[in-house]
């Protein structure tokens, strides 16, 4: 009986599990990634992108079809976000372009002016905020965001603690962070 305690107890520990303090995982991640100071100087950046969506079709006759992307993101804390994409749509290439300035919203397909739904608006809003959350420093201000645990998962193969973030202009992030490192390994959030 006391094996059998002894190797519930293990498993529950070694298992992914909640992390009991996100404060203390998120911390434990600033370190990890230099310190506050390291991480209060990255207000702004750039990064390439390349991948592939799949873009939904218009009407139920035309077919789902996948399209490859190439471009460019760059941010500047707390609420400036750009999006540049090139998409190869069939052999069609679409320029999209994307700019968040605090709560100005504009995005241009080809060079045109596109009509955003307010919805669509905070959306793009949204995720002009994750920018500022993914950097860690900022999450452990008072009062900015709201932490709470999350439920852990393996991420690439390792255990992950979870912290789940919400805030003004900001649905749920979860911040899946390695154990054994404490780095961030994935952020994850509901459009």
């Amino acid at each position: 009986m006391r094996a059998l305690i002894v190797g519930l107890t293990v498993a529950l520990v070694a298992a992914p599990g909640r992390a009991e303090d996100p404060a203390a995982v998120v911390g434990k991640a600033v370190e990890a990634h230099g310190g506050a100071d390291a991480l209060g100087k990255l207000v702004a950046g750039a990064h390439k992108v390349k991948g592939s969506i799949v873009v939904a079709p218009g009407t139920d006759k035309v077919a789902a079809t996948e399209a490859e992307f190439t471009g460019t993101t760059a941010y500047l804390l707390p609420d400036k976000y750009r999006l540049g994409l090139t998409i190869d749509l069939a052999g069609n290439k679409i320029e999209l372009v994307t700019v968040v300035n605090g709560q100005a919203v504009k995005t241009t397909v080809n060079g045109q002016p596109q009509k955003l739904s307010d919805a669509q608006k905070a959306e793009l809003v949204r995720t002009a905020a994750v920018q500022e959350v993914v950097q860690l420093a900022p999450l452990l201000k008072p009062g900015r965001y709201t932490l709470k645990p999350g439920k852990g998962a393996d991420v690439a193969g390792q255990p992950a603690d979870a912290v789940v973030v919400s805030g003004k202009d900001l649905k749920e992030v979860t911040l899946y962070f390695d154990q054994k490192t404490g780095l961030l390994v994935k952020a994850a959030r509901k459009t």
